[in-house]
């Protein structure tokens, strides 16, 4: 097994060495009381050299909205259903954003619709993958008698 730092120590330097010159990553030492702004978008990770605490804020405009919600309603479907529900109290402007990529891209169905069949999806993929283990048990059971 691998500890977070090895990613640091083995995998970031083999990575550096494959990129070009101009795709090198941003390195940096952050001080106390320095603040470091992280564009929407950019990958980063960050080494803690010492105790640390991390004040993070994400932030969605309405011109990143579409990416932010077609990656949200994969990645967090839970949340985007009860943010698709606040979004309907303050923007219904947004939930209608929403509602035009489900069913430009989702075969016509709502937001609301595209979220419950994506947590359908995954609830039949668990159980499957569940019952594949109850058959690969079973049939250790049997070639142990």
């Amino acid at each position: 097994d691998q500890e977070a730092i090895d990613w640091f120590l083995y995998e970031l330097e083999d990575i550096k060495r494959s990129l070009p010159p101009h795709q090198q990553p941003l390195e940096l030492t952050q001080h106390p009381g320095e603040v470091i702004f992280v564009p929407g978008g950019w990958w980063h990770t960050v080494l803690n050299l010492d105790d640390t605490i991390a004040v993070t804020q994400n932030f969605c405009s309405t011109a990143c909205f579409p990416a932010v919600w077609m990656d949200t309603r994969k990645g967090r479907t839970k949340m985007a259903r009860t943010w698709l529900r606040k979004l309907g109290e303050i923007r219904p402007d947004l939930v209608e954003v929403a509602q035009n990529l489900a069913g430009q891209n989702f075969g016509g169905v709502s937001a609301e619709q595209d979220l419950e069949n994506i947590l359908d999806d995954r609830k039949r993929r668990k159980e499957e993958k569940q019952e594949r283990k109850r058959k690969r048990e079973k049939e250790r059971a049997k070639k142990k008698k």
